[in-house]
């Protein structure tokens, strides 16, 4: 994937997220598969935006690279689930918000995993890059009131994501 396979897939996801017209769903799910076609090797994607829902507090896309794991959709109920809760207190994206980072990388293949168990479970399932990106879209005093747009891509291409 070179610079120019970028400044195109920018532009589109840009110019069809502007149009509004694919839902979020069908949105990441195209992302996906035109990174893949411009040789992004792309294992599994996490992307979960909040909502303003009166029930749901985000909704999340799961991209697979293997048929065995189609594209699927999920929504949080967040705080009135106590498992939900609980994976949120472990889970790397609460950490990144906590410390006001945008971006966390690990090198699966070294063993990084920076102590996650979710970045772990990755790591056992045979992918050898992580990354992460958390992006608010409203500031706020307490964490908890945060409302942010959270992605996470990995790779089980030796060698991890790296401009070829």
């Amino acid at each position: 994937m070179d610079t120019r396979d970028c400044n195109t897939i920018a532009a589109w996801l840009a110019e069809a997220g502007l149009l509004g017209i694919r839902d979020e769903a069908s949105l990441t799910q195209a992302f996906c598969e035109r990174c893949v076609e411009a040789g992004l090797p792309l294992g599994k994607v996490f992307v979960m935006i909040d909502t303003l829902h009166p029930m749901y507090e985000a909704r999340a896309y799961f991209w697979d690279e293997g048929p065995e794991n189609p594209f699927r959709e999920e929504e949080y109920v967040g705080s009135r689930d106590p498992e939900g809760t609980a994976q949120w207190s472990r889970s790397p994206f609460l950490q990144m918000l906590r410390r006001r980072e945008t971006s966390l990388r690990c090198r699966l293949e070294h063993g990084e995993t920076h102590g996650y168990s979710a970045i772990q479970e990755l790591c056992d399932a045979g992918q050898t890059d992580y990354l992460a990106f958390v992006y608010r879209t409203r500031q706020a005093v307490r964490v908890e009131d945060v409302d942010a747009f959270y992605a996470r891509f990995t790779t089980a291409r030796p060698g991890g994501i790296q401009r070829r």
